[in-house]
């Protein structure tokens, strides 16, 4: 979990660095624990669908997909709970809101943003092979990640404004310096050159479109 925040914070100060970083360690974490995967108990390890996975470059994939896989329920899942439980906060401020709504409120929060990596993952393996130009889906733990940290800096900036009595007009910006985010992840996404600005707006609009029109909707609900 440490990690995962330090990644994150890397990329709200500094997104290129922070890529690049998130980049590296996952090579390096790999890297660690190859001789394992190559020779040790899972040796002969099967993809989903049964097939061996007998090349390096398969080995890392399928690896790196149980890596992420993980970092969503240890990491990506409590985070986002924590930040939608910040709304309770507010109710020790004037005209805050009742248990109940702060509790509706919260698990708004948290639907939302969890439906939103559902819909982002699911049009992310549509939309990225035609854009990177992968033949497969090997490489879509990348796209897991970018899901993953773009929506926990949405999180994060939920919480702030959970915390902070006083409203600050430039909260209700940042949700849209995810975008930023987004567009210096285009390399580590392995974008081709020609198709980044297509890739900002599919990988943004997902991102921020499903977040916000989910959590309307829930909130027009209650």
């Amino acid at each position: 979990m440490l990690e995962y925040i330090k990644h994150l914070l890397q990329l709200v100060v500094s997104p290129a660095q922070g890529w690049t970083d998130i980049a590296r360690d996952e090579r390096a974490a790999f890297r660690h624990d190859a001789q394992e995967l190559r020779y040790g108990p899972r040796k002969g390890a099967s993809a989903a669908d049964g097939t061996p996975l007998e090349t390096d470059e398969m080995v890392e994939n399928h690896w790196e997909g149980a890596r992420v896989r993980g970092l969503y329920t240890r990491c990506f899942l409590p985070l986002v709970g924590v930040c939608a439980a910040s709304v309770f906060v507010r109710m020790a401020y004037a005209e805050g809101p009742g248990f109940l709504k702060a509790l509706q409120l919260a698990l708004v929060t948290f639907v939302s943003l969890f439906l939103s990596s559902q819909v982002s993952r699911y049009v992310f393996g549509v939309a990225m092979p035609r854009l990177n130009g992968w033949r497969d889906d090997s490489n879509s733990w990348r796209g897991q990640l970018l899901i993953m940290f773009t929506l926990s800096f949405l999180a994060i900036v939920t919480l702030v404004e959970n915390v902070v009595k006083v409203r600050i007009a430039l909260l209700d910006f940042l949700p849209f310096y995810s975008a930023f985010i987004v567009w210096k992840g285009a390399r580590f996404m392995q974008i081709e050159e020609k198709n980044i600005l297509a890739y900002v707006a599919v990988a943004t609009t997902t991102l921020l479109g499903s977040e916000y029109v989910l959590s309307n909707i829930f909130k027009a609900i209650i």
